[in-house]
């Protein structure tokens, strides 16, 4: 099995990820013997901190990520994860920021901080990005919800035309049992398009790698959808194609076995 992943801060020195390019060859070595073939590139951009020279700096290190990443045998996408605060549309109408290959399809974020239960005004910020022509594909949706995932809010987005990316280390528990329980939920209700790493590291928990979670959702969900949120999903995504929808039918819900009070 070869997957695509989607969400990575693997371009050394631009952001909390890996600080090295020696480092960042580990990792693209690490994500080729898991089976990663292809991965998009998408460092933190935070708008109202970037400037033209910022983005050509950043710009100029992910082109030799390419690179480099060409060397190990792994095919590397531009792209970044946008930050969605109150200057977003600044950043955006002045083109500082990289889509998913360049494709209408844009990695962004919400604070993971805030819970999303108390702020009921970010759907403005997904539908400004969608008139300019691009849809979002909204990062680690299950770490914005502290208190109850709001299955309902979530629906809305899809509807509106985004995108919903699940973290590996959330399905697999690695983010504690309330982001686990969110991720899970997503995935029985098939809200959720994509699995991606969110790499930042070569050790511990947030590497490169995602076999371990297509286990997972093979063996509870079955190999159809399993290779959709690993892989299909994904390459849909880098040539600029629409998504499906996942096929996930729960006879008996792993989310009523691990959380549901008895």
């Amino acid at each position: 099995m070869t997957y695509i992943d989607l969400h990575t801060h693997i371009t050394w020195n631009v952001d909390d990820g890996i600080e090295t390019k020696e480092d960042s060859l580990k990792a693209l070595e690490m994500a080729k013997k898991d089976g990663i073939d292809s991965l998009a590139l998408t460092p933190h951009f935070i708008p109202g901190r970037f400037k033209q020279d910022d983005y050509d700096e950043i710009t100029e290190v992910m082109q030799e990520c390419v690179d480099l990443a060409k060397t190990v045998g792994v095919q590397a996408y531009m792209g970044s994860e946008l930050f969605l605060n109150e200057d977003y549309l600044d950043m955006v109408d002045q083109h500082l920021f990289h889509s998913i290959n360049q494709t209408k399809y844009l990695l962004v974020e919400y604070d993971v901080r805030k819970d999303m239960n108390q702020n009921d005004s970010e759907e403005d910020k997904l539908y400004e990005l969608i008139i300019r022509g691009y849809i979002p594909v909204i990062a680690h949706v299950e770490r914005y919800f502290h208190s109850k995932m709001d299955i309902s809010r979530v629906k809305e987005w899809i509807e509106m035309g985004c995108v919903i990316q699940v973290n590996r280390t959330s399905l697999l528990g690695l983010n504690g049992k309330k982001v686990k329980e969110n991720a899970i939920q997503l995935i029985e209700n098939n809200l959720a398009h994509v699995l991606s790493t969110d790499t930042h590291r070569i050790e511990g928990n947030r590497i490169c790698r995602m076999s371990d979670a297509y286990e997972f959702l093979k063996e509870n969900y079955g190999k159809k959808n399993a290779d959709l949120l690993c892989f299909g999903n994904a390459n849909h995504i880098l040539n600029s194609e629409d998504v499906e929808k996942s096929e996930v039918v729960v006879q008996k819900s792993l989310f009523s076995r691990l959380f549901k009070r008895r």
